[in-house]
């Protein structure tokens, strides 16, 4: 027996956005979320540690979007002073997360409100994820007139369950991404860069270095780097770098003695930021005096890189197969998947790969009805201001127990 759900009524989704729509749409975002949470957020994304001496540091965390276009709306419009005069650019994914806002909101409880207002602006990862299933409900919204009722954290289920033309079904969404912080965890992260700061400038070294993951087969990476302070004292040197530091961590990279040559601060803050915005999760280091830096560092540390049947091993276990498990199996179920770096959808009709995962998906799992693989979303200007799409591609079963699920979250339509 299906257990009974409080289904809420969304609200009304803004269907095209120009500069005087945009703005009170962001302010009524930047309320949900909360101002002293979305401050406190940005200081923290942005938080240099501050001077240890004269050691300057900067974090370069992934680049988080929605705080960068929060910021540029405030600088547009002069933190509210001034009417937004037209829609910039880099408003263009703020502006559609606010608009489906104003179906989503509505559509929460408040606890699960409350556990979206932190995964909204927070740092690890837990953005875009979210994104992915606020576009879901979205779509469910707009073209089913669809009621929702969100899964609590922790309770078994989709992420949500819609309510269209008298059916019950479930979205679960996965989100394939390159983040080092949802293996490794942000702290062990930072705890490793912070090592590999240490003892290069312990030893006066400059230059880039590169931690390049691979996942291990059991348990948890962090397990496997150990002795990492004595492993880089006694390997950490001038010229091309090369150490394993586990056999699921190597470090590359080039690195000279300091020669005494300083830099403009406002060229290492360029290449920060530079830095900031390329995948993976690092940090920035460098002796700071009056207008100058000397000894820069760069470190990064890389997502895990795998063969084609690890790739597919992978998948099918934290990907596929979880999806489907995660479904209650009481009611029909559409799967979404989003895939970064990928933008267009001919990679899946190509790859066997997926073919074979999907047949395997279907087979063992009949509440599954469809497949959906969402590309990066991509932003295009029209002559009102700008439009985001996203390049679909998706697989219905022939053997689903549910096929009146099939009528629901068509790719023919846009999202």
């Amino acid at each position: 027996m299906i257990e009974p759900l409080v289904f809420r009524a969304p609200g009304a989704y803004p269907t095209s956005l120009i500069a005087s729509q945009v703005a009170p749409l962001i302010r009524n975002l930047r309320g949900f979320i909360g101002a002293e949470r979305l401050k406190h957020a940005a200081k923290n994304y942005r938080s240099e540690p501050g001077l240890q001496g004269q050691i300057r540091t900067l974090r370069l965390r992934e680049y988080q979007p929605l705080i960068e276009a929060f910021s540029l709306f405030d600088k547009l419009t002069l933190n509210g002073a001034r009417p937004l005069r037209r829609l910039h650019p880099g408003l263009s994914e703020l502006a559609s997360v606010a608009a489906m806002g104003c179906a989503v909101i509505p559509t929460l409880d408040p606890s699960t409100a409350e556990h979206q207002r932190e995964m909204l602006v927070s740092l690890d990862g837990r953005c875009k994820p979210l994104l992915l299933e606020w576009s879901s409900a979205t779509q469910a919204i707009r073209h089913h007139a669809a009621k929702l009722a969100w899964t609590p954290p922790g309770i078994h289920g989709g992420e949500f369950v819609a309510l269209a033309n008298g059916i019950e079904f479930e979205v679960e969404c996965k989100r394939q991404t390159t983040m080092v912080s949802q293996l490794l965890g942000e702290k062990e992260a930072d705890r490793i860069l912070a090592l590999i700061m240490e003892v290069s400038r312990y030893k006066k070294l400059q230059g880039e270095l590169w931690v390049e993951l691979t996942e291990p087969d059991n348990g948890n990476i962090n397990d496997e780097i150990h002795d990492l302070d004595k492993i880089l004292r006694q390997n950490l040197g001038v010229g091309d770098v090369s150490i394993e530091l586990s056999k699921n961590a190597h470090l590359r990279g080039h690195l000279d003695f300091y020669d005494g040559h300083a830099i403009s601060l406002d060229a290492w803050k360029q290449r920060l930021e530079t830095a900031r915005r390329e995948p993976g999760h690092g940090i920035g280091n460098a002796l700071s005096v009056g207008g100058y830096v000397m000894e820069p560092l760069l470190v990064h540390i890389l997502s895990p890189i795998k063969s084609a049947e690890d790739f597919k091993d992978y998948l099918w276990e934290k990907k596929f197969k979880k999806a489907a498990s995660q479904c209650s199996g009481k009611r029909g179920a559409i799967l979404m998947f989003e895939w970064e770096g990928v933008s267009h959808p001919q990679l899946f009709v190509d790859a066997r790969l997926f073919e074979a995962l999907t047949k395997d998906t279907f087979d063992q799992y009949r509440h599954v009805a469809r497949l959906v693989m969402r590309c990066e979303e991509e932003t295009s200007r029209t002559k009102t201001g700008y439009q985001a799409t996203t390049p679909v591609y998706s697989m219905d079963s022939k053997v689903t127990s549910f096929p009146d699920v099939l009528q629901f979250l068509k790719i023919d339509l846009p999202l």
